[in-house]
């Protein structure tokens, strides 16, 4: 398939006639900077100024604005993260 977040969502979000039922899922939707085939001209998603200004004016985080964004497209995300302390802010109360 392709990338699904908002700097680079060229996959169709919506299911196809006659597969209703099915959700777009969204793997690693905040990007994964350290894989080993990224370009690193490609802008990181999550040092976004336009997604950085979103967050501040919401009162949230850029990962967390991602995320919604996401979510409302109908799309489900599986955020992926091994740092504590981000998982602990992009799902509050749940840790």
């Amino acid at each position: 398939m392709g990338s699904n977040q908002p700097l680079n969502s060229h996959v169709c979000a919506r299911v196809p006639p006659g597969l209703q039922g099915l959700v777009v899922t969204a793997y690693s939707p905040l990007g994964s900077p350290d894989r080993p085939f990224v370009d690193p001209a490609h802008p990181a998603l999550l040092a976004n100024p336009v997604l950085a200004a979103i967050a501040v004016a919401r009162g949230r985080t850029p990962a967390q604005s991602a995320l919604r964004w996401q979510v409302q497209r109908g799309i489900g995300v599986i955020p992926k993260s091994v740092t504590p302390e981000r998982i602990k802010v992009r799902h509050p109360g749940r840790v």
